[in-house]
């Protein structure tokens, strides 16, 4: 049985949502505890001329201490002797309990498994990945898109050191950089049905990130992206993988 921490990220701020999450989470008979959101970057590095030129646009200060918040989980994984993988989950989901302690049992690192994220937002091009795993009618899909997120999911300390090796320097909103799974060589995988769910409400990130205009580079830089995640679509589609 694997040794599996859950963390909510949640901000000190954020108290109906923490007493929501701690209601719903009462009667789970899961240990979990709220890992306090950083308002800004610790122990990354952030160029706002790099942002532009990767992603078109500054990062905003919500996407830093999201992103940032996140890395510190990977760097406290990668140092916690005490655990084989963490279940990272944000403040603002509803969890099939039943669900989540079954998945907190499977050692992930054995099943070559490094991230298994349990929700997404926008729908993306996927192939079936495994079936029937790691119970029945449950199933693991590939993405190829951009489907964005990071309410919950599990990753191993080979995951989060790979994460940490490649993007420390915050060039795109954490979710943007995970699901670069041409440059990580960790598949972004998905379990199906989802067992956990965002409840619809606002962003603590805000919206501002929505407006302006990418530049021309980036433009073409994303362009290149779209056409890596088609090709590799296509190749595994047809060929498998």
């Amino acid at each position: 049985m694997a040794r599996t921490p859950i963390h909510v990220v949640s901000l000190t701020t954020a108290t109906e949502r923490r007493e929501n999450f701690a209601r719903n989470a009462e009667k789970s008979g899961l240990d979990w505890s709220f890992f306090d959101a950083h308002r800004e970057p610790q122990g990354l590095r952030y160029d706002e001329a790099a942002a532009i030129r990767e992603h078109g646009r500054p990062l905003q200060p919500g996407e830093l201490g999201c992103y940032s918040s996140h890395a510190a989980l990977w760097r406290q994984l990668v140092a916690d002797k005490d655990a084989d993988q963490y279940l990272v989950l944000e403040d603002d989901v509803i969890a099939d309990w039943a669900a989540i302690k079954l998945l907190c049992d499977v050692d992930y690192a054995a099943e070559g498994v490094d991230y298994l994220r349990l929700f997404y937002k926008k729908p993306s091009p996927h192939l079936p990945w495994r079936r029937n795993w790691p119970a029945q009618d449950l199933y693991v899909v590939r993405l190829y898109g951009k489907p964005y997120g990071t309410q919950g999911y599990f990753i191993t300390r080979k995951g989060a050191q790979r994460f940490l090796d490649l993007y420390t320097d915050a060039v795109r909103p954490v979710d943007d950089q995970m699901d670069r799974f041409w440059e990580s060589g960790i598949p972004n995988l998905c379990l199906f049905p989802f067992p956990i769910m965002e409840e619809y409400r606002g962003s603590t990130i805000g919206g501002a990130r929505f407006a302006g205009k990418p530049t021309r580079g980036a433009k073409m830089r994303m362009t290149a992206d779209r056409m890596r995640r088609k090709i590799a679509f296509i190749k595994d589609r047809t060929f498998g993988r």
